[in-house]
């Protein structure tokens, strides 16, 4: 027979998934079971429970039952999910006023409508909502200026490091800066609380060259002679395009397509970087200012930069053997992508520029 939303034994329609202040609900894995815990800390069990618009049922160990008949004579389907015939039971979403759980994504009721493409503070932590009403979660580029949200949505206000990359917060939350943890010169980690560092002293440690086809035999002096050296430097740029697909095509990403405008932007960091070599451009603003001086529109944007490398070859060698560097190169959200090469008394200066 089958049964209504509302009539299974038991349930009370009023219970209401709540967002405590000082913790999110959620679901957890442990011992091959799902449980579900409640934004107080206590887990859900001992009979049904909705949770968003879906309803599930816990036993009085906690652990949500899945795939099966429950001890009322109701379906789970393989996520926990009520089931009447095969098809999930979805309730009508009423919100309440403050934080919603809406098919697993946190919004906030004011009470008459969702906080959509704004800020609001709560219990002194600041969050934000796009323009479906979502809270914010990871990097997000509002207004011009590149933010990082935590796993709770909670805005970071403090610098922190991410993937081998130290990012800079000055105020607001606003990240001013971002600084590449790996040095290019000794090979090793910079110390994170070290934006300081005057790498002047490391201008002769070839660690950056590839010398694995060295041979002892050879007469390289006329090579290193910076008159004779002359930089293709537009062909440079696509040859490290090309080579960015290659290694994507390897991990089953797909191919970026070359941006034109990105390209130019990337050219002109490349030169940039000669002046001051980090994520910050010579007047002091974060890197990617140069997207909006172009009028160039992202959700979310990157930057590798790298010099003294003599080959698209080596400095892809170098960026690939950098994990914040890689994470770049291959992520997949990025779909397009500009080179700049930049041949500046005898070193050459590279920047790669990514977007979505």
């Amino acid at each position: 027979m089958k049964k209504k939303i509302g009539r299974i034994a038991g349930l009370s329609l009023c219970l209401t998934l709540l967002f405590s202040t000082n913790a999110f609900a959620e679901w957890r894995q442990e011992q091959g079971n799902w449980w579900f815990v409640n934004a107080d800390g206590s887990y859900a069990k001992d009979g049904w429970q909705w949770i968003g618009n879906k309803c599930y049922y816990f036993t009085s160990e906690g652990y949500c039952l899945m795939n099966t008949k429950t001890p009322d004579g109701n379906d789970v389907d393989a996520s926990g999910a009520w089931i009447v015939d095969g098809v999930v039971q979805i309730r009508p979403y009423n919100p309440v006023k403050g934080w919603n759980d809406v098919d697993g994504t946190w919004k906030y009721y004011t009470g008459s409508k969702y906080i959509t493409s704004d800020w609001k503070t709560i219990e002194n932590k600041r969050y934000y909502f796009d323009e479906n009403g979502n809270m914010a979660k990871g990097f997000r580029h509002i207004n011009g200026d590149q933010y990082y949200f935590n796993d709770d949505g909670s805005l970071q206000m403090e610098s922190f490091t991410l993937d081998d990359m130290r990012y800079i917060i000055k105020e607001k939350g606003i990240i001013a800066d971002e600084i590449d943890e790996f040095d290019w010169f000794t090979g090793n980690y910079r110390d994170s609380d070290d934006d300081d560092y005057d790498r002047s002293d490391d201008y002769d440690n070839s660690w950056y060259y590839d010398n694995s086809d060295y041979d002892d035999d050879y007469d390289y002096s006329d090579y290193y002679n910076n008159d004779t050296i002359e930089a293709d430097e537009g062909s440079y740029a696509y040859e490290v395009f090309e080579i960015v697909n290659r290694e994507r095509r390897k991990e089953d990403r797909e191919n970026l397509e070359w941006d034109v405008e990105l390209a130019y932007c990337a050219q002109e960091r490349a030169y940039e970087i000669h002046e001051k070599y980090e994520h910050t451009r010579p007047d002091g603003s974060s890197w990617y200012t140069i997207l909006k001086d172009e009028g160039i529109s992202y959700q979310s944007c990157g930057e590798n930069i790298a010099y003294g490398q003599r080959s698209p070859e080596n400095v892809m060698n170098a960026w690939m053997n950098s994990t914040g560097h890689k994470n770049n190169i291959l992520k997949s959200s990025f779909g397009r992508m500009g080179v700049g090469c930049a041949y500046v008394n005898g070193s050459y200066y590279w920047v790669q520029i990514f977007a979505d």
